[in-house]
């Protein structure tokens, strides 16, 4: 029986090491994210597809005590237009430019580009400014 229960610590500690490890790689990823420099650069690009969809609002049932009460979760609508640059698709959700564009349109957008230290262009998101 204690060898069963301490086999059992083990286990546990390696896959609480293993979770750290992990928590640690993806704050190491998004604190790098911080530290890039960008650039903004004038591109033409390709509207490729729209989306739309409207809000709405969701019920969740939480316990409290010995009681349920409902909880309201809102949803904006959104207003989708995927743009085509570079032979890769980039989402923008503003209802102003959805209303404007029609899928094949053709436009001048901003792309903002994110560089590390050395140079390597590691974010990319369109804009219109």
């Amino acid at each position: 029986m204690n060898f069963f229960m301490g086999a059992l610590l083990v286990i546990c500690v390696v896959i609480l090491v293993l979770m750290f490890l992990y928590l640690g790689y993806l704050l190491t990823i998004e604190i790098r994210k911080c530290f890039l420099t960008y650039d903004k650069q004038p591109v033409t690009v390709k509207v490729v597809d729209k989306r739309h969809v409207h809000a709405y609002t969701t019920t969740t049932m939480i316990r409290v005590g010995k009681t349920t009460v409902p909880q309201l979760h809102h949803h904006p609508a959104k207003f989708e237009v995927i743009l085509s640059w570079r032979n890769e698709n980039y989402p923008v959700d503003d209802e102003e430019v959805f209303n404007e564009l029609e899928i094949g349109d053709t436009v001048l957008a901003m792309a903002n580009i994110g560089y590390n230290k050395a140079g390597v262009e590691k974010d990319v998101y369109l804009s219109f400014d």
